[in-house]
């Protein structure tokens, strides 16, 4: 009889301390990232997409021809631009190589491991460039919001540990996070959500965070695909736009080419953004050390690299693409019309 009213009161407590809330303090960002998740919910959507509890991820494979072709291009133009312009190359990783459980990895056909992915590119780089490594720093603050669940893009404070990453490449201080303001955008879905039947167990929507310069009066003017020209806020309200679009916050979108425009920075410094859309949040960051940032993106602008950096006297070009677009022949293909 003892032992049978043990066993009750054990159950008793067991059920008491399961329904038990533990009080933590907030997180600064505005979502919490996703646990760990069983491999029973681990849904395979098409051949390049997954969904592991409610994050979606995007596959990545490994080119090898392709990434040493865009390596070798990077060290095209730093070479020709050897005692004018300092290249750097950031390769950013996505969530499927920093988030992914590692028990979840022999899940995934052809598993391409990302960490020596990157490390291949960095070490096909000529010593003329200088590589901004953040793989680290990713899996350092995996536990944060440094990724979207339902997009694949990086949060704004996944672009900040790039943009501390190339200001430690560059040797100089990275300005704090917290020194910024900050502003949050409710209602965000991804590429990820729509492409894959609106599955609702990437609900809820999510917040897109974005942060201001620190430095007072920075100007944006982008020109789009049809030559106009227009005056943005780097930080845009996107509150009244589709939730799809919602990215467009980050540099007014993607546009072939824009100018940012810092008049509190008097050297005259010059920075040149090669990216995709990745590297959209990375100018409000960047612009606080720079006169003046030229931003291209490489898919839509029509000109030469090489040539446009000696015409602005570049100080720096900053090569920022994800893992993905330099493993694609398509893109490293639009970069290699950009540099001859």
């Amino acid at each position: 009889m003892k032992i049978k009213i043990f066993f009750i009161l054990l159950l008793a407590c067991a059920l008491l301390f399961a329904g038990c809330k533990v009080e933590t303090d907030a997180p600064d960002s505005p979502a919490s990232p996703v646990p760990s998740a069983a491999p029973t919910d681990f849904v395979l959507y098409r051949a390049d997409s997954f969904r592991i509890g409610s994050q979606a991820y995007e596959k990545c494979s490994f080119n090898e021809d392709i990434s040493k072709k865009y390596a070798a291009l990077i060290g095209k133009a730093a070479d020709a631009l050897a005692g004018e312009t300092q290249v750097y190359c950031l390769v950013i990783p996505t969530a499927y190589g920093v988030l992914l459980p590692d028990d979840m990895k022999e899940l995934i056909p052809d598993y391409s491991d990302m960490e020596t992915n990157i490390s291949s590119i960095y070490a096909a780089l000529p010593e003329s460039v200088e590589p901004v490594p953040v793989w680290d720093k990713l899996r350092e603050h995996s536990g944060e919001f440094i990724y979207f669940r339902t997009d694949p893009h990086w949060t704004a404070r996944g672009a900040y540990l790039g943009y501390e990453a190339f200001c430690e490449a560059k040797g100089i201080a990275p300005i704090p996070l917290d020194a910024h303001c900050a502003v949050n955008f409710d209602g965000f879905l991804g590429t990820l959500y729509f492409e894959n039947g609106c599955d609702e167990k990437l609900l809820p929507e999510e917040t897109i965070e974005a942060f201001y310069p620190v430095s007072d009066g920075v100007t944006l003017t982008v020109t789009d695909a049809d030559d106009n020209t227009t005056d943005c806020p780097i930080v845009a309200d996107v509150s009244e736009l589709h939730a799809l679009a919602k990215y467009r916050t980050f540099s007014g979108g993607n546009n072939p080419f824009s100018v940012v425009t810092n008049p509190n920075i008097k050297d005259d410094s010059v920075l040149i953004l090669v990216k995709e859309s990745f590297g959209n949040p990375l100018p409000a960051f960047l612009c606080d050390h720079y006169s003046t940032i030229y931003i291209i993106d490489y898919r839509s602008w029509y000109g030469n690299i090489i040539d446009f950096a000696r015409e602005v006297h570049a100080d720096d070009l900053l090569f920022a693409n994800n893992i993905n677009a330099v493993n694609s022949g398509g893109n490293v293909g639009f970069i290699a019309m950009k540099i001859k």
